[in-house]
This record gives C-alpha cells, structure tokens and sequence, in this order.
C-alpha cells in the first residue's frame, strides 16, 4: 500500500486520507510510516474534521456509572485507551461537537470544565479558564458550535437558577480569544429548561422546555440569538404541546441550519416536525410518524431517553435496550442490549481528528 501513495502526490495522498474516518486513518498509521508523515500535520487534521459533517455514533451518559459510546458507523470509534479516558471515575461527558468532547468533574462547577480529542494517541485534557471570579459557579448546560475553517469553536453555557421563576445566566465562551464573552441573563419562561439537550443552529441556541402535568402553560421553546443577544419563546405544533407523564418532546438539529422536534408517546408513536422561518414566522412541517407496531417492536416498553441524529436516524433507549432506526430506509436495528435501567443523556459524537 506504501508504495501506491508514494507514486501519488503529497496533496493527493492527503486529500484521499481526509475522506477517512479517524479510526481507519489510526490503523494506517501504524502500518505505513508514510501515511503517518502525511497525516500528522494540522492542515491535515483541519481537512479531515471538515470532512467529519456526519456523527458516528453517541455516548450514553447514565445517571450513575461511566459514559458508553454506541456506534452508528462500524468504520468509525475511539481507541480503548481514548475510551477509558473518558470513563475515569471522576469525569464527566457534558458534550460534542465534530470529534472534540467537553467534560467537567462531578462537581459541575465551571472551574472544572475542559476539552479534549479522545483519538490523539495520548488523550490529554486543555482545561477552560472559567468566567473572572466564578470558578466555583455550577453549570447546569454545555452547548458546542465549532468553525470548520479553524480550529475555533464556542461554548454556550446556561446555569439553572436557583429559584423557578428567576433567569437562566447565559454565556459564551471564545476558544479564539481563550475569552468568555458575555454574561447575560435569558428567561426561560415559565416551565423548566431540558438543559441536557441544547441546540446550535448558525447562531442561534434552542432549549425545548418540559413536558410534564405540572402546569397549564403548554411545552415550548426558548430560542436565543447571540448576535442579538436577545431570546424568544416559539410556540410548538398543537399535536406536540401535550403535557403529561407519557409524552416527551426533544429537539435535535435538521441538516446543517435548521431545527427538528421529535414528539413521544413512550409506548406507542414517534412524531417528527422541521422548523422553517419565513421573515420571522415560525412554521412546523411534519416529516414523519411511525409506531413502535411500523417498526417491528411487539412488546414495545416505556421509552427513556430518544433523539435524531445527521436527521435520518431516530435512536432511542426502551426495554433495557438501545435502538437505532433509519427513517428512510424504515429500517430498526438494536444496538445494545442490557443497558442499565433510567434516563440515560445521548451526546452524538463525530470521528474526528480535530485539533484542540
């Protein structure tokens, strides 16, 4: 194979080495010293985390125990040293954004908050100087939008306050200027927050709200424009502004700039609508609906945890199990058994070689 990528050139051999996912590229590396010269340099890395625009796979985080990545993409992975980094007892996942992961200790405080690319052949951890003067600050959601021209990305950063009616903190963080920009306080409106679920469109971030019971006001959306550093709450289909026990609503993004709101019924249907903005109205279009009967589950159970990711694959946590199911294929497929019982938080990750 070496002596293929001698008779190319430079650019062609890395151009062909860019299109590959990080773990393929690992396992050349060790076989060809050539491909490990072309590919260790940063122009490298940045080409090849640009072409990384689809997630492989996602981390379970359970409520108690270490985090678990489920993979999409059987070509795609972390190392298990890269793996058992992730799962030292005191880390915590928090996020992900095109290969690099955010974790914070068990403390959630914003002092403790650092990145990392768990594919480097040494995993090691840059930490993320916290706020002036709030290095003990609890951080209650950790949002990623990366540029893919360089090796910048942001971090948004809400705080539960601690009252239910006050404002949620909002902040960003700068990895350009090693900076956080600005504090500024958002209301979230009158439910709770789902803080574990945020969404990065352009520059606009999207927090749904919950579902529950226990209020009259129905289900929402929180959008906040950073630009212009002012929020919005967006209304939800009718169909989707159920409040009970028994159905969930989450919000995931659809393509590269616009929003999806998946809606369920824990043991029966699935219900998924993009978002559209025409000069500022907001209108929901309904893409598809499927029961747990359409996909093959008999014995459906209540479901846990759900979400989409790269908008064509519906993954979701039922029955002590983790499934997969591609909506244009309408195909299901079970990926884990005996997953721990609860509600476990799914993080996508993408398999990149990006720099940090």
């Amino acid at each position: 194979m070496a002596s293929t990528l001698k008779r190319l050139s430079e650019d062609e051999v890395a151009g062909i080495l860019s299109f590959l996912p990080a773990k393929a590229i690992i396992k050349l590396r060790t076989l060809s010293r050539y491909v490990l010269r072309r590919s260790a340099c940063n122009h490298f890395l940045l080409t090849q985390s640009r072409h990384t625009k689809a997630d492989s796979g996602f981390f379970t985080r359970p409520y108690y125990g270490p985090v678990v990545l489920t993979l999409l993409d059987p070509h795609a992975g972390i190392p298990n040293e890269g793996l058992r980094f992730l799962q030292h007892a005191e880390r915590v996942v928090r996020a992900s954004a095109n290969g690099l992961v955010f974790c914070s200790n068990k403390s959630r405080i914003l002092g403790s908050l650092c990145v990392c690319n768990p594919v480097a052949p040494i995993a090691t951890l840059r930490f993320i100087p916290p706020p002036t003067g709030e290095e003990h600050h609890d951080l209650s959601c950790i949002g990623v939008a990366v540029d893919r021209m360089s090796r910048g990305y942001e971090l948004v950063c809400f705080t539960k306050p601690p009252d239910w009616h006050s404002p949620y903190c909002f902040r960003v963080y700068a990895s350009a200027d090693n900076a956080w920009k600005f504090h500024k306080m958002v209301d979230g409106g009158p439910r709770d927050l789902q803080l574990e679920y945020p969404v990065i469109c352009g520059r606009t971030v999207y927090l749904a709200s919950t579902c529950g019971p226990y209020m009259h006001t129905a289900p929402y959306i929180v959008a906040f424009d950073i630009e212009e550093e002012g929020s919005e709450i967006l209304s939800i289909p009718r169909e989707a502004t159920k409040a009970s026990d028994c159905h969930e609503i989450r919000i995931a993004r659809w393509g590269e700039k616009s929003l999806c709101l998946i809606s369920c019924r824990r043991s029966s249907i699935f219900k998924l609508w993009a978002m559209s903005r025409d000069q500022g109205t907001i209108a929901w279009v309904e893409k598809y609906q499927v029961s747990m009967m359409e996909m093959g589950l008999t014995s459906p159970g209540d479901v846990h945890s759900f979400t989409v990711i790269n908008s064509d694959t519906l993954v979701f946590v039922m029955n002590s199990s983790i499934y997969s199911y591609d909506i244009k294929k309408r195909a299901l497929k079970e990926l884990q058994k005996g997953y721990p019982s609860g509600y476990p938080i799914l993080i996508s990750y993408a398999n990149s070689l990006r720099p940090y």
